[in-house]
């Protein structure tokens, strides 16, 4: 179990293009957090997205996961760690939540689907759910 202070998602989901390998149009939004050290990012966050989706069904959280190809694949939802950052010059950048030793994760959250609307409308189910938690105990999937 890891706390959470918060995660921010500072714009919403917004139209990337066609996938290049599928065709399919793509909605991404990026998340920031600020937790505490934890070696289960990727699947605390799997664990927060239970309600929109399945890990390794429709949602993915690595470069070498099998993600479904063609365009009659159901919609799915992509999950890349983009680093971090640290938190400096904050009441919170204490021993656990993001210093130097302990960055704050950071993601990108894709959303793949046949049309633009069913891409938009994962995007924006999984958006909503992360954006409100505050200050929550998060489990990771197993």
């Amino acid at each position: 179990m890891t706390f959470y202070q918060w995660i921010r998602v500072d714009v919403p989901p917004y139209d990337i293009g066609l996938d290049q390998a599928t065709g399919r149009p793509q909605v991404v939004f990026n998340i920031e957090t600020m937790k505490n050290p934890s070696a289960t990012f990727e699947n605390e966050v799997i664990s927060l997205l239970a309600g929109v989706g399945v890990f390794n069904s429709t949602i993915f959280a690595s470069s070498d996961a099998q993600v479904p190809m063609g365009r009659e694949a159901p919609p799915y939802l992509r999950l890349r760690s983009t680093g971090g950052t640290v938190i400096s010059r904050s009441h919170a950048a204490t021993a656990d939540l993001g210093n130097a030793e302990n960055p704050s994760p950071s993601m990108s959250i894709t959303a793949v689907a046949e049309t633009y609307v069913e891409a938009r409308t994962l995007a924006f189910a999984a958006y909503n759910i992360l954006r409100v938690v505050r200050n929550q105990e998060v489990v990771p999937i197993p």
